[in-house]
């Protein structure tokens, strides 16, 4: 008896017969139409997005209204750059962001940023947006860059200068993230990046280490020894909690002792000098600055004195008009002529405190000491942000330029220029302070 077929019907018949069994036949050919409409409709549905589309279509959104939103914003955006090669950097970075990781594409959009040329335009970055830090606090003194920070596991690298970092010297890292933020001069430069040699997220998208969990950082110890150092990065700004280079029972100079005010005053008795810090161009709660430039104004009154320094080398600027009540009384004043009255500033010294130092400048016959300042006499500021709509990064751009007598040169420059060195600071020396007590004139 020949075998028996089930056929997809489930009628029985001969095996030999099966190809040829009606219901066998019919069966077929409706799973047949039905396999075909199915691989149709699974051709012609939409695929659900991956992660990775979303995160490469995120970017681009990004992307895309950076390029919008910042020329249409900034007061005069293609000030420096040409408007063809800055959207020609967007094109290349669109094209890009498919081949990059996030890293790569944050410091892209960086690059972007900075290509602008305005210090007061930038893309945020630090330990506040979410990266990560080494934890290292870095100084570039006269000899090179110095730990004044390092956590107590590792305080045998305070006051040691780094060498390289995963193998890079210092003057090649120091050249790589110089391209993702715009600055005025070779002030600012030395100000801004040390900051950003600690960043992992920022070292690992500009390829100066492998990955964003760790980094060989090259030191060359105070006793001339070489080490290498494997750090772990950590959430958040972690100079707070570091060890000090500065040794807590070293006297800290004038400059130092501001402890976190706005402005403040002091006596210098054995140099007869009357000592006006003026660390941020903001009111300080509980006292006013009118009430401060009164309090000012009556003790150079009150005493006699052989010189009125004003500190405004930490300054990072703020309402610059705050202190121009006190710029003009001073320069009223006809005990204050020319080697009386000091100003000193350095690379910190930016936006609105330029213009304060420039107001002394035009007013008054301050001799100024310290360092180039970090910020122009002629520059953007007057700042405002957006954010970019899906990584919630913000964009601070200029709304206003300041013309200071169509000054173009890129930093306001100094009468006498003293560098600091690491031995100064670590001795708690002020060379400059030092420098403006034994000026004769000249």
């Amino acid at each position: 008896m020949p075998a028996l077929h089930t056929c997809p019907t489930g009628h029985r018949c001969p095996i030999h017969a099966a190809t040829r069994c009606p219901a066998a036949m019919l069966a077929a050919a409706l799973c047949a139409v039905l396999a075909a409409v199915v691989l149709e409709a699974a051709a012609a549905a939409p695929t659900p997005p991956t992660a990775n589309t979303q995160r490469l279509e995120g970017w681009r959104s990004d992307l895309t209204y950076l390029a919008t939103e910042l020329p249409k914003r900034h007061v005069n955006l293609y000030f420096k750059a040409a408007q063809q090669d800055w959207e020609k950097a967007v094109a290349e970075l669109d094209a890009a962001i498919p081949t990059l990781n996030d890293d790569e594409i944050r410091v892209g959009l960086m690059k972007l940023v900075a290509m602008i040329g305005d210090s007061h335009t930038s893309l945020a970055a630090g330990p506040a947006t979410g990266l990560h830090s080494y934890s290292l606090a870095l100084y570039w003194f006269k000899d090179g860059l110095i730990v004044l920070g390092a956590p107590e596991e590792h305080k045998e690298l305070l006051g040691a200068r780094l060498v390289s970092i995963e193998g890079h010297p210092v003057a090649e890292a120091m050249s790589t993230v110089s391209s993702v933020f715009a600055y005025d001069n070779q002030s600012q430069l030395r100000s801004q990046a040390p900051g950003y040699l600690v960043l992992a997220e920022v070292l690992h998208g500009l390829k100066l280490a492998a990955s964003t969990t760790e980094a060989g950082f090259t030191f060359a110890l105070p006793s001339g020894e070489e080490r290498t150092v494997t750090l772990t990065p950590v959430a958040g700004d972690p100079r707070p909690g570091l060890k000090s280079a500065l040794d807590p029972m070293t006297n800290k100079p004038a400059y130092m002792r501001g402890d976190g005010r706005c402005y403040w005053t002091e006596w210098l008795p054995f140099s007869e000098t009357f000592y006006l810090g003026y660390d941020v161009c903001a009111e300080l709660d509980g006292l006013p600055v009118k009430d401060f430039n009164r309090q000012v104004l009556d003790g150079l009154s009150g005493m006699p004195f052989k010189r009125l320094v004003i500190e405004l080398r930490n300054n990072p600027g703020g309402n610059s008009a705050l202190l121009d009540p006190l710029i003009d009384a001073l320069a009223l004043r006809k005990d204050l002529a020319r080697g009386k009255l000091f100003v000193i500033i350095g690379r910190r010294t930016f936006s609105s405190a330029v213009l304060n130092a420039l107001s002394l400048k035009d007013k008054t016959s301050a001799v100024f000491f310290g360092e180039p300042a970090g910020g122009k006499p002629s520059h953007y500021g007057e700042v405002k942000t957006f954010m970019l709509p899906v990584s919630g990064l913000d964009v601070s751009y200029s709304t206003k330029y300041f013309d200071y007598h169509g000054d173009k040169s890129d930093s306001l420059k100094p009468d006498v220029v003293v560098e600091l060195t690491s031995a100064d600071f670590l001795s708690g020396r002020d060379p400059v302070l030092e420098a403006v007590i034994a000026w004769t004139g000249g």
